[in-house]
């Protein structure tokens, strides 16, 4: 250990590689850890604007599923422009319950949760909820009107459970670890336009530089419950018709 830490000293302590996680990440990152489901009370009690990591973390749990530290910040589509966002953290939780039927025992999935938390300089700017229950009259996992509301569009139009996780993976890879993009794992993600020629004028144009010069405080989208929640049919997602 002595040796590890001496070596981190020679590269710089931010730099050097955490050979505890299962990927490659900085010292102090994570990528994959505990799945735990966290209190609904929980999230509704986070403070946007004010809670710094120690708090979110003090509040939450530290058995986080991952975390992701962004230098140079991730420039975060979020209700229409794009924040900077220089660290995300990820728990990740589920539950099951066991089902007989015809002398034969089961596990079936009762719960699937994904909460992102984003930050900018030390504090909370936003949190995105996907919370997943199950329908026992469909018998199936349905979104639940208690996931943040953004969550509605974006589980039409992508597979991934946390918004944009793909993209903020594969610029973590490459902009942050130095990968090539041909060798990251995360290569040719969708939704992930970082790499588009005009991705850098589209930042300019949307004041993302003034951003991130200034800092910035965003609405946080409530739960869908409280928006005004959406109806799912037939599979796919769709709108109150008071929300169309």
């Amino acid at each position: 250990m002595k040796s590890i830490l001496q070596a981190c000293s020679i590269l710089l302590l931010v730099n050097c590689s955490n050979f505890l996680s299962p990927k490659t990440v900085r010292w102090g990152d994570r990528w994959g850890g505990p799945k735990i489901m966290v209190p609904r009370e929980s999230v509704n009690s986070l403070k946007v604007g004010e809670e710094t990591e120690a708090s979110v973390i003090g509040r939450l749990s530290d058995a986080f599923y991952s975390r992701l530290s962004l230098d140079p910040p991730f420039p975060y589509p979020y209700r229409g422009h794009y924040y900077p966002v220089d660290l995300r953290i990820l728990y990740r939780g589920a539950t099951a319950y066991v089902e007989q039927r015809d002398s034969i025992t089961s596990y079936v999935a009762g719960e699937h949760q994904y909460l992102g938390l984003y930050f900018f300089r030390g504090k909370l700017k936003f949190y995105s909820l996907h919370y997943e229950a199950r329908d026992p009259q469909r018998n199936r996992l349905v979104l639940s009107r208690e996931s943040t509301a953004e969550m509605a569009d974006w589980s039409n139009r992508s597979a991934e459970l946390v918004p944009y996780a793909g993209c903020v993976a594969y610029h973590y890879e490459t902009r942050v670890l130095g990968q090539s993009p041909k060798r990251a794992d995360n290569a040719g993600s969708h939704s992930c336009p970082i790499d588009a020629p005009d991705f850098e004028q589209r930042l300019r144009e949307d004041g993302y530089f003034e951003r991130l010069k200034d800092g910035y405080s965003v609405q946080q989208w409530r739960s869908a419950r409280e928006e005004g929640g959406w109806a799912d049919q037939d599979g796919k997602i769709q709108r109150d018709a008071q929300n169309n």
